[in-house]
């Protein structure tokens, strides 16, 4: 297998290549690898990498990142798009978020190791090969999980030593249309994820000084063709604010809500979750967003915020536990201009 720097170098102007990563193989002699589409315009110019999902179970920017590459004519490009459509293809396969073989979450395994874990090593794979080419921007899609519904909202996270900085990001991610756009923080205990965060893989990039960011394109283990159709459009914005496509970029929006904090919000009764709000909404401290009925009809909990908070995301999977999480909310924002 080459590689997609040598993919890239090879491919004749004004054509397309197909190809895979490799990370190893299965019991069974399958190849576990990272399947790859690198596009060459007829000149040179600046380089866009979209990977389509490191959860397997968030498919939107696959199917997304698959339709804009698709819609690509080379002949009228100005240097080159990749598209690594999963970079955990044993979580795809296996339709689940993380690989069943070792069950780390890949987006908090970066930069990976080569004699590592099964994740490490496709962590390590995909870190390597963006590496290698260098690419001007690089788009790292998810989606929300399967029980919560949100609308499109864009994540980064900022390095620090300083490399890249969250504000050249903004104008790219205007595209999307998010709904909010977060900075997320890596710190242990910040509250609002549990994990390593310093392992994601536009937290790495950005400390190679390789501009990342993150798009939550809907909800996991589906394709909705709303959020695949924003998805392509966002995707040929980006390509069009780069250079690499013709045309004009949408104009920037006057202001963005840019979150600065950002949690997840646990509940303390089990039973059936009933939401009030939907994404988007302000809910005003002390006001209910839900509620929570036992298995007897009864109304046993109406949760509120402490503060006055903005929904991100919020559950539709009515069936909840003791310290479940049923939203996911902004507390603290302000909206400013994306163009600095």
């Amino acid at each position: 297998m080459t590689t997609v720097a040598e993919t890239l170098a090879g491919v004749r102007p004004a054509s397309r290549a197909d190809g895979h990563i490799a990370v190893g193989n299965m019991a069974s002699g399958a190849a576990i690898a990272i399947p790859f589409v690198a596009v060459r315009g007829t000149h040179a110019g600046r380089t866009l990498w979209i990977n389509g999902h490191v959860h397997g179970n968030e498919l939107n920017g696959i199917v997304a990142a698959l339709d804009f590459v698709n819609s690509l004519d080379p002949t009228a490009m100005t240097g080159n798009v990749v598209v690594s459509s999963t970079a955990n293809p044993l979580g795809f396969d296996a339709r689940r978020k993380a690989a069943p073989q070792d069950d780390y979450d890949l987006d908090q395994s970066f930069p990976g190791r080569a004699d590592g874990y099964t994740t490490e090593r496709l962590a390590h794979a995909l870190l390597t090969s963006i590496r290698a080419v260098a690419p001007d921007l690089v788009i790292s899609m998810h989606s929300q999980g399967t029980h919560v519904v949100s609308r499109t909202y864009a994540v980064y996270k900022e390095p620090a030593n300083g490399k890249v900085k969250g504000t050249s990001l903004f104008p790219y991610m205007t595209g999307f249309h998010p709904a909010v756009v977060c900075r997320m923080s890596v710190a242990a205990g910040s509250g609002e994820i549990l994990g390593n965060h310093a392992g994601a893989l536009d937290y790495q990039l950005n400390t190679l000084a390789i501009p990342t960011f993150m798009i939550e394109l809907g909800t996991g283990q589906r394709a909705d063709p709303a959020e695949v159709a924003r998805g392509v459009a966002g995707y040929t914005d980006v390509a069009r604010r780069l250079g690499i496509l013709a045309g004009t970029p949408e104009p920037l929006p006057a202001t963005i809500r840019h979150v600065t904090r950002r949690g997840h919000v646990p509940i303390s009764h089990g039973g059936l979750f009933r939401r009030l709000r939907e994404p988007g909404d302000l809910v005003r401290a002390g006001e209910p967003y839900g509620t929570i009925m036992d298995l007897h009809g009864h109304v046993v909990e109406r949760p509120s915020l402490a503060c006055d908070s903005v929904i991100i995301g919020i559950r539709v999977d009515p069936v909840v536990h003791t310290g479940d999480r049923v939203a996911y909310v902004a507390q603290a924002w302000s909206d400013v201009a994306p163009g600095g």
